[in-house]
């Protein structure tokens, strides 16, 4: 009923079936992968991005924030810049290095990234508390 060539021109077509349906497969999957990476590259940026926003939104606010907030402030923003307190304990009459050191040696062992988002959410409270 079909010669030899006819079975070989099917053969054939299937093959190309499949390889093109692979390339459409793995063509999906890298286009996948690389928003998955542009996706991740860009929040990162915007979260840096907004921590120094934050950062600079704090020296304009319209009042001074209360001590313990300040204190807040500076231990979070360390912890985000810097990491876990490694330096010595102030003086005896270092009142406000101590308590900075302190405030600092609290939030040891949170991670750069809480840190980063504590502070800036600290600061989006400030903001609405007491204006720009």
């Amino acid at each position: 009923m079909y010669d030899n060539s006819c079975y070989q021109r099917l053969i054939i077509m299937i093959h190309i079936y499949i390889c093109i349906y692979k390339a459409y497969i793995l063509r999906k999957i890298y286009l996948y992968l690389i928003i998955q990476l542009n996706f991740f590259f860009i929040s990162r940026y915007l979260k840096m991005t907004n921590f120094n926003e934050a950062a600079e939104q704090v020296k304009h606010l319209k009042t001074s924030p209360t001590n313990d907030e300040l204190l807040h402030l500076y231990a979070l923003y360390k912890q985000a810049t810097v990491g876990d307190n490694n330096t010595p304990k102030p003086g005896m009459l270092d009142m406000k290095g101590k308590a900075k050191w302190n405030a600092w040696v609290e939030k040891k062992g949170l991670s750069k990234e809480d840190a980063e988002n504590e502070y800036i959410s600290l600061v989006e409270s400030l903001v609405a508390k007491y204006g720009i």
